[in-house]
C-alpha cells in the first residue's frame, strides 16, 4: 500500500519545511508518485513549493486559532486513498507537533493504518546550536510512542552548528542510544560554507525546491552548481536508506 512520511519536530525553524521539499524531489526524482500535504496551521512554507501541488489541511476550524484533533481526520484519509506504491509527504508545524502526537495516541490512528498495510516513517529534524536539547527531546518522544508503529528516520541539520555536546556526536548521545534500534537511517544536512548558503537562499526564498531553482534560468550558473552539490550528498545519503532491504521504499 502507501508509504506516509511524517516530518515531525516540536521545535519551529529547524529545516521542517526543507525536510518535506527534499523528499518530494527525490521521490520525484525516481518515478515514484508523491503527495504532499501541509499540515502547519501558521507558517505552511511546504504548501508554498507550487511545483509539488501540496494540500493544505486546515487545523484551525470555527475562525480561531485553536487547532481542532478532529481535522487531522482528513490526513488519515488522505493517507487512505492514496495508491499501491505511493508516497506521502506531511509537513507538520511546530504548533501542532503536541495536538498531532495526541490524536495520533487517541486513535491509535498508527496502528490503523499499519493494520491496513500502509507503511509509516517518521522524520525527526535535529539541529546543533541552542535548540538541540529541545529537538533531541522531540525525537525521543517520538521513538517511546511510535516505534513499534513506524521507521523513524533522523536528519541532522547543521545550519546551526554541528550536532554535538560535551564533545559528544550524536550516535554517543543517550538520546540515540536509547532508540537506536528504532532508527532506519541519518541524513546529514551538511554545514556549508557562506557561498553555499547564499545559493540555498535564493532557491528557498523563491519557494524553489533545489531541482525547480537548478532549472530556472534567472538562477546563475554557480548558484546551480552549488545547489546541485547539495542535492547530490542528500540523495546520495537517501539512496541506501531507501534500498536498504527494501525496508522503507
Amino acid at each position: 500500500m502507501a508509504t506516509a512520511h511524517f516530518i515531525l519536530q516540536g521545535k519551529g525553524g529547524v529545516g521542517k519545511s526543507f525536510v518535506s521539499a527534499i523528499l518530494a524531489q527525490y521521490f520525484n526524482k525516481n518515478g515514484i508518485k508523491v503527495h504532499c500535504a501541509d499540515t502547519d496551521p501558521i507558517n505552511a512554507t511546504f504548501e508554498s513549493y507550487e511545483e509539488f501541488s501540496v494540500k493544505h489541511i486546515n487545523l484551525f476550524s470555527g475562525g480561531n486559532n485553536i487547532v481542532v484533533q478532529s481535522e487531522f481526520d482528513g490526513l488519515i484519509e488522505l493517507i487512505c486513498e492514496a495508491g499501491e506504491d505511493e508516497h506521502i509527504v506531511i509537513d507538520n508545524g511546530a504548533s501542532s507537533f503536541i495536538p498531532l502526537i495526541n490524536y495520533i495516541v487517541e486513535n491509535n490512528a498508527l496502528e490503523l493504518l499499519k493494520s491496513m498495510g500502509h507503511k509509516i516513517c517518521l522524520h525527526s529534524i535535529i539541529t546543533g546550536g541552542p535548540a538541540l536539547r529541545d529537538t533531541l527531546a522531540g525525537f525521543d518522544l517520538l521513538a517511546k510512542e511510535f516505534s513499534k508503529d513506524a521507521d523513524i528516520f533522523i536528519w541532522l541539520n547543521e545550519f546551526f552548528g554541528e550536532v554535538e555536546a560535551d564533545e559528544k556526536k550524536f550516535e554517543q548521545m543517550i538520546a540515540y542510544k536509547n532508540n537506536a534500534k528504532s532508527v532506519v537511517g541519518i541524513v546529514t544536512i551538511r554545514k556549508q560554507s557562506e557561498l553555499f548558503l547564499t545559493s540555498l537562499k535564493k532557491a528557498l526564498n523563491l519557494n524553489l525546491s533545489l531541482e525547480a531553482a537548478i532549472n530556472q534560468p534567472e538562477i546563475k550558473v554557480m548558484d546551480k552548481q552549488r545547489l546541485k552539490m547539495i542535492q547530490k550528498d542528500l540523495f546520495e545519503q537517501l539512496d541506501p536508506i531507501f534500498n536498504k532491504n527494501q525496508k522503507v521504499a
